[in-house]
């Protein structure tokens, strides 16, 4: 038979909080009729059935979302799930579980690829055999057991050692197929190709531009230009800031930039 002292440090050591404060003037006279105050102040406060399910669903409604790799974080709502399964039996409020809606808050918590590679095929498979929604026990056995799976030793160690990067491997046909890192680098290459195609093709296109009469071709095939006297071309040269090589051995003008010969 458990001791009263033993008894009462027990109860002590596993509260916190508000419950301790409730009842920790309860202790000192180490009385049975103390102690039996204690536990029915305990249970008028705090073991309200309700409150009891209460407290289950909010916890689950507030558990944060896993992200794909996150095998610890599965586990972790695996065993709350349990827990709230082992309560199911003795809080009549949590029957409500069992619904799909509920179901429907609870795998939004899970990883993506569970919900739509696992459990949806759970799902379609069981109203095919029964024409019914999975219980709250066989979803909570799904999760156990996927859990375990990922969570395998071997698996976990593989996955860890891997981490998820790519490795080039060579194609059918002996071509090199690039990893993650290859092809980001090759995307950025081709991206910086194809604007510098379109700058010298911008370039080209104004470089065709004639400064003379604006037509589409340069003002060395411009037959307007030439038809010119030598002065009004000098003078349109002057203006553009452009060279007119007279001939080879003429230096160009003074002051002007030489950019083309015309």
């Amino acid at each position: 038979m458990v001791s009263r002292q033993l008894r009462n440090s027990t109860i002590s050591r596993y509260l916190g909080g508000l419950s301790k404060e409730a009842v920790e003037g309860y202790f000192p006279p180490n009385t049975e009729a103390a102690f039996e105050e204690a536990k029915a102040l305990l249970q008028t406060q705090y073991g309200n059935p309700f409150l009891v399910a209460d407290a289950f669903r909010n916890k689950l409604l507030s558990w944060s979302n896993i992200s794909t790799r996150d095998s610890l974080g599965l586990r972790r709502y695996a065993d709350f799930l349990h827990q709230c399964l082992t309560a199911t039996p003795t809080v009549e409020s949590l029957h409500v579980l069992h619904d799909e809606r509920e179901n429907r808050k609870m795998t939004t918590k899970l990883p993506e690829w569970l919900v739509f590679l696992r459990w949806t095929r759970v799902v379609a498979h069981t109203i095919k055999q029964r024409q019914h929604f999975p219980t709250f026990d066989e979803f909570v056995h799904f999760v156990t057991q996927e859990t375990n799976i990922v969570r395998d030793p071997i698996s976990l160690v593989q996955l860890q050692k891997q981490d998820f990067v790519e490795r080039p491997r060579k194609g059918p046909a002996g071509a090199r197929l690039l990893s993650t890192g290859d092809r980001e680098a090759a995307v950025g290459t081709q991206k910086q190709t194809v604007e510098k195609g379109d700058r010298d093709t911008h370039r080209m296109r104004k470089a065709r531009c004639c400064i003379f009469c604006k037509a589409t071709h340069d003002i060395k095939e411009c037959l307007n230009f030439h038809s010119k006297p030598t002065e009004e071309k000098i003078r349109v040269c002057q203006q553009k800031r452009f060279v007119l090589r007279m001939s080879e051995a003429r230096p160009p003008l003074k002051g002007m930039q030489k950019q083309e010969a015309l």
